[in-house]
């Protein structure tokens, strides 16, 4: 009787033990499949930490060719407002001088017609 006790604890045993290492097994599995997903996550946020730099540095790049347009439009602008001001002053010297050639045109018709009139009276 105490054999057949004994025998069937041992086999009560190897089964326990058995699905220990099937747990223990399963629990390894579990194991390397966590640090596998962590070494994936891990290469998934440096894969979005260089994204996020490379963002930047174009983010950066953009902003500094905006300032470099918004400086060539000012500039562009003070250009065009001293053309208009070149143009306001040629304009203006232009009125002056016309008004200038009518002046003597208008004198020398007044001179003229004077002649006129002086040799009609003679």
């Amino acid at each position: 009787g105490l054999e057949r006790q004994a025998s069937r604890e041992r086999a009560i045993a190897r089964e326990k033990g058995a699905q220990c290492e099937s747990v223990a097994g399963m629990f390894n599995l579990l194991l390397a499949s966590a640090r596998g997903l962590e070494g994936e996550t891990e290469a998934t946020s440096n894969q979005a930490k260089s994204a996020a730099r490379a963002l930047e540095e174009e983010a950066a790049k953009f902003n500094l060719l905006l300032a470099r347009a918004d400086e060539e439009l000012k500039g562009a602008k003070e250009e065009n407002q001293r053309s208009l001001a070149a143009a306001q002053i040629m304009n203006a010297k232009t009125e002056t001088e016309v008004q200038s050639v009518r002046e003597s045109l208008s004198n020398r018709d007044k001179e003229l017609a004077s002649a006129i009139a002086a040799l009609e009276g003679t």
